[in-house]
């Protein structure tokens, strides 16, 4: 079983190499002179405008609940009964898990929407500079764009099962 592991790996490591050389033009030339640009993702998302202006407006959707909750976290400091700490300990988690959900949901929608719009405005920008790829490099290797003339993905699944056919 460790074998097939190791050759499945090995498989994924070939065929990763091959796409990034036919993507950089050792390959099969391609129609297409553009050139491939790298980004740093992370530093286009925190930089974009949208993301400021939505953290602004979570931290004041939020201000309210989130003062609730730190007033319930300073009154545990003044109770001396138990009974009155576990009650107010059971009404603190179910506001902290209430508040944890919908903070999570609302900054999910607007995580969705800046990337929504970063995707536009990332494929605008590539075409408006003529570029064939913008690499998005948050250390996954992204690709934010690339033009379809460099698409090559149905070449390598040819190629590669006719490898494997033989």
């Amino acid at each position: 079983m460790n074998r097939y592991k190791i050759l499945f790996f090995a498989s994924i490591v070939v065929i990763s190499g091959l796409v990034v050389w036919v993507l950089l033009g050792k390959g099969e030339t391609t129609s297409s002179d553009k050139p491939t640009v790298i980004i740093d993702s992370f530093k286009v998302f925190e930089g974009f405008q949208l993301k400021k202006d939505y953290d602004i407006k979570i931290e004041k959707e939020f201000a309210g609940e989130k003062a609730q909750l730190d007033s319930m976290g300073y009154k545990f400091n003044t109770l001396k009964n138990p009974l009155e700490i576990d009650a107010l300990k059971k009404q603190f988690v179910i506001k902290k898990q209430q508040f944890d959900e919908k903070f999570q949901a609302v900054s999910q929608k607007y995580t969705n929407e800046v990337y929504e719009r970063l995707n536009t405005y990332i494929k605008k920008f590539g075409k408006n500079n003529n570029y064939g790829i913008i690499i998005g490099s948050n250390g996954q290797g992204n690709v934010m764009y690339r033009d379809d003339a460099m698409d090559v993905t149905e070449k390598l699944i040819t190629f590669i099962n006719e490898k494997y056919s033989k």
